[in-house]
């Protein structure tokens, strides 16, 4: 059955979709063989490490992606049929992405510098966690408002800007929060799955509030419009 956002309850709303977030980030513990190894010192760790972290991000976008669905489902809105799996490709993107820009960078740094890029360099070593969900985290926006322009029926460049940003952006806050709750918790070198589970946690929260407070803003704007 088709509910208006104010027959569905605005406080239920917030409810399923911040839950829903939260649970699905936290369920990167996926990729726990990483914890304790997340610089890379040789390119043949790379293959592992994008497995690892890519099955944790598919495993977190599937609960995401069919938990917002599912309330999406009980909105007045159209054409939402395609978001759980576009939410699911975004995070299945993340790591990928986000691991090799970062593996970019360090190239083109080291390189520029007259440094040894790896395998050859015996010292360094590149540091990936948390800046890769960061990085990777733009692709998200990208495949959510793909099929968020269906579902509210607008497709402008202003409204495309906002999502992909706000989404981006709230994965940065989230991370910099996840750090900082943890850092008043647990020691700062503990690595242990309570501090993992906890960071990203809290980086759930915060992008279930702010893709709830964007959604609800965009999705309100395009109800108004069909009245």
């Amino acid at each position: 059955m088709k509910e208006s956002i104010n027959k569905f309850g605005k406080r239920k709303f917030w409810s399923y979709w911040i839950l829903t977030a939260t649970v699905g980030w936290s369920l990167k513990i996926a990729d726990l063989g990483l914890i304790k190894q997340w610089k890379v010192r040789s390119m043949t760790e790379l293959p592992t490490m994008l497995l690892l972290s890519t099955i944790g991000g598919l495993i977190g976008g599937l609960v995401i992606g069919l938990g917002q669905q599912r309330v999406l489902q009980r909105l007045e809105t159209k054409e939402s049929h395609d978001w759980w799996w576009k939410t699911v490709i975004g995070y299945g993107l993340l790591a990928p992405i986000g691991i090799g820009i970062i593996t970019l960078i360090t190239w083109i740094s080291t390189t520029t510098r007259g440094d040894m890029f790896l395998p050859y360099s015996q010292t360094m070593s590149i540091s990936l966690y948390p800046i890769y969900l960061f990085y990777g985290g733009i692709i998200l926006g990208i495949m959510q408002w793909s099929g968020l322009r269906n579902i509210i029926g607008k497709r402008g460049w202003k409204e495309a800007f906002l999502w992909i940003l706000g989404i981006w952006t709230s994965i940065g806050f989230g991370i910099i929060a996840g750090l900082l709750t943890t850092g008043s918790v647990f020691h700062m070198y503990d690595r242990s799955v309570w501090k993992y589970l906890l960071e990203h946690a809290v980086t759930g929260i915060v992008y279930g509030v702010v893709s709830g407070a964007i959604f609800l803003m965009l999705y309100n704007r395009s109800a108004n419009r069909r009245e």
